[in-house]
């Protein structure tokens, strides 16, 4: 393959030629490069393969740029990488980890958890793979979404399994105390009589506990599992108003159940 050079990085006093897979070549200061990983400071510990002076890397030419610019410490380094996309971000984390570049490894993991909603398996993985337990924290509460068969899939180690069946307990038991503590005429000192709607309160509540049952997942899809039950509720200003709190209560009781990272056995 014809190498081409990185028009970013092609310093004329560079000591060290990185080669990505694709076939582009970034010059580079040994001294930088081993400020930052001990893995640098010999060419030979990096490469799939020498020819010449150049040392033949297996990350792409977009992956070593974005990895190259946090090392030289580039204007906009951090920004490019949080907009590279999932997929870029995840190789760039991996080869951080490869290459021992620990500023980057934790620049990663907080972009990866930004991911967690859109990503939920994929960041499990990542934070299982590294140990990363605040990465496991802001991907867990996503998984309820999840079939059983792909979450138990994402947990080999039978650490984090037991960890997440746990997890999942708790936060069954949590929506349980919401659901115990729903609102209601006695409750809320607005009686039956005086309502317009007369019973467009408890009507309302019975039909959300009928659609969420005990599943977790309602934490998360409050918007949609609510549409109906709201219509229900809104008959009545007052009881419309104490539903919408109790609708907040379950979309941030989760925000209340121990972290996912707190199950796991040492």
């Amino acid at each position: 393959m014809e190498s081409v050079q990185s028009e970013r990085f092609c310093s004329s006093d560079a000591d060290l030629v990185l080669q990505s897979s694709d076939g582009v070549q970034f010059k580079v200061h040994r001294k930088i490069m081993s400020r930052h990983s001990d893995v640098f400071m010999d060419a030979n510990n990096i490469s799939d393969g020498v020819s010449g002076d150049v040392v033949e890397l297996a990350e792409s030419a977009k992956v070593l740029d974005l990895l190259l610019s946090l090392m030289y410490r580039l204007d906009h380094a951090k920004t490019n990488l949080r907009n590279a996309g999932f997929d870029v971000l995840t190789a760039v984390a991996d080869a951080a980890e490869k290459y021992y570049f620990d500023m980057a490894s934790g620049i990663c993991e907080v972009y990866m958890c930004e991911y967690s909603a859109e990503h939920p398996l994929e960041v499990m993985e990542y934070a299982i793979k590294h140990n990363y337990f605040d990465a496991m924290d802001s991907a867990a509460p996503w998984l309820m979404d999840k079939s059983s068969s792909e979450v138990l899939d994402t947990f080999e180690e039978l650490k984090f399994l037991r960890a997440w069946m746990k997890y999942y307990s708790a936060c069954t038991r949590r929506l349980g105390e919401i659901y115990s503590n729903q609102p209601s005429y006695s409750t809320l000192g607005h009686s039956y009589n005086t309502c317009p709607a007369e019973d467009a309160l408890p009507k309302a509540v019975l039909q959300a506990i009928a659609i969420m049952k005990t599943d977790p997942v309602s934490f998360h899809n409050t918007d949609n599992l609510f549409s109906r039950p709201l219509i229900t509720a809104a008959a009545c200003p007052t009881c419309y108003e104490w539903f919408v709190g109790w609708k907040k209560q379950i979309a941030s009781g989760i925000d209340s159940v121990s972290k996912f990272s707190t199950f796991i056995q040492k």
